[in-house]
């Protein structure tokens, strides 16, 4: 998907697109602290902010992500400038998921807890949100009311 996403941005005229994108050798390029290790999204988010940090230094028109983890590791840039993101999921499918397989207990809620406020918060500062399923669709809807 982010391929067919670069593909059509790159045909847009006057559009000049600045990507980020994560890759496994990331992970080993910007070592996150302990902390961020602590849960899949935070280590996404840190190496991502890491990755972007020099990008991010430069004046932009719009910000488009394609995750809701980066929707939360971008916020502050989304509080400037129109923001939209693509994802497959959310935290609430997610955690329904999960729990469906049969991962449940106190560490999991405590989980969904800590990444759905954090996607919350975030959301408020995206115009736009393109959903890449009914699941996540109906999730964006009924769980956080966008």
């Amino acid at each position: 998907m982010v391929q067919k996403i670069r593909n059509a941005l790159d045909k847009v005229p006057n559009l000049q697109p600045e990507y980020v994108f994560l890759g496994v050798e990331e992970y080993t390029n910007y070592p996150a602290p302990w902390w961020a290790r602590a849960s899949n999204p935070w280590h996404s988010q840190y190496v991502a902010r890491q990755k972007a940090a020099p990008i991010l230094q430069q004046p932009f028109d719009i910000l488009l992500v394609n995750a809701w983890e980066l929707m939360v590791s971008f916020r502050d840039v989304a509080r400037r400038i129109p923001s939209a993101c693509m994802m497959d999921f959310v935290p609430a499918t997610i955690n329904a998921q999960l729990v469906q397989q049969g991962f449940g207990g106190w560490k999991r809620m405590l989980s969904h807890a800590v990444h759905d406020r954090a996607f919350r918060s975030a959301a408020r500062y995206f115009e736009c949100f393109v959903p890449m399923g009914s699941d996540c669709a109906g999730s964006l809807q009924h769980d956080y009311g966008i």
